[in-house]
């Protein structure tokens, strides 16, 4: 099955990306959207770091996010497990 590969142009920090990808490129375009943000809002609270050190908080921060997420996912496999088991 071919897939449709779509090109996205996303602004980060005020420098132009051009991504291929087989996402939306609505969707791209969102998370591009989330992601500046949350670029801006850490240069706001820490204004003396490079954009590379921001970049690099907020790929800790989102990774932070992800495991916690996994966590809680796995939590409720447990659940429900123990539910469909009694």
């Amino acid at each position: 099955m071919d897939e449709q590969i779509n090109r996205v142009k996303v602004c980060l920090l005020g420098k132009d990306y051009n991504i291929r990808t087989d996402q939306p490129a609505k969707k791209i375009q969102a998370m591009a959207n989330e992601f500046n943000t949350q670029l801006g809002n850490l240069g706001k609270k820490f204004p003396n770091l490079t954009n590379t050190d921001l970049a690099l908080l907020a790929g800790l921060t989102l990774m932070e996010e992800i495991v916690r997420l996994k966590d809680e996912k796995k939590e409720l496999w447990e659940l429900l497990g123990e539910a469909t088991n009694k």
